[in-house]
């Protein structure tokens, strides 16, 4: 086993050890953490979808993309 599989299976230890001692808090701070991740994914998302639309539509993208359509019809 390897230096970082040696560091990863003793975090995993620790992290079973935390667990074990307060569950519900555990799992409650891990809602708390996907939460807020996930909160400030929904804040973002049109500004993001929105600029993955420009993007795409764009001269530049446009173009790549129908020369790679012709290259595919051949």
């Amino acid at each position: 086993m390897g230096k970082k599989e040696e560091i990863d299976e003793v975090a995993w230890q620790q992290l079973m050890v935390l667990r074990d001692l307060a569950p519900e808090a555990f799992a409650e701070s891990k809602r708390m953490r996907s939460g807020r991740f996930c909160a400030d994914v929904r804040e973002q998302m049109s500004a993001r979808v929105a600029r993955q639309v420009e993007i795409w539509n764009s001269a530049e993208a446009q173009t790549r993309l129908q020369d790679a359509a012709k290259r595919l019809a051949r």
